[in-house]
């Protein structure tokens, strides 16, 4: 098992809560510090390179995360999974049904599917209020920059609504 052939440690913490030590070596390499915290105390995560050492630090309700990313770290994973809360969302029969498909298409589970696609919307959203900040403080695009814009996007094949 991958967590026997190399070396992982497992403490428990004065605080409440764990530290998983796991010699990388080398190949931690541009690896990024980890660190989130939900509502619960019990609920945190801190991971950082000591030497050659991926420590992960968590809160007692976070072991399961702590194991996933030092898991995902050995089999190289670059994306970390971050805490999620649990939603209940109502949408109308047909999006659930098209974004099922979509999330089906991608090998992704509907959660994951949604919440990509809320990260997108969100993004947009920024996008557009820093328009419109941008428009304030120097008045809006002229048609000739809109039409250049235009041009820019047909040639990159960026689909937009008309």
């Amino acid at each position: 098992m991958w967590e026997r052939e190399n070396g992982i440690e497992i403490r428990s913490l004065e605080k409440p809560g764990w530290l998983l030590r796991f010699d990388v070596g080398a190949e931690a390499v541009g690896w990024k510090p980890v660190r989130w915290e939900m509502d619960d105390a019990d609920t945190w995560l801190d991971a950082w390179l000591d030497d050659d050492v991926l420590n992960v630090a968590c809160g007692p309700h976070a072991l399961r995360e702590a194991v996933a990313l030092i898991r995902g770290y050995y089999y190289g994973d670059t994306i970390i999974s971050m805490p999620a809360r649990k939603l209940s969302v109502a949408l109308e029969a047909p999006v659930a049904e098209a974004a099922k498909r979509a999330a089906d298409r991608r090998g992704m589970s509907l959660s994951a599917w949604l919440n990509e696609a809320s990260r997108t919307a969100l993004t947009i959203e920024d996008g557009l209020a820093a328009v419109g900040e941008w428009e304030r403080e120097h008045g809006s695009f002229t048609p000739e920059e809109l039409a250049a814009a235009d041009a820019a996007l047909d040639r990159m094949g960026v689909a937009r609504a008309r």
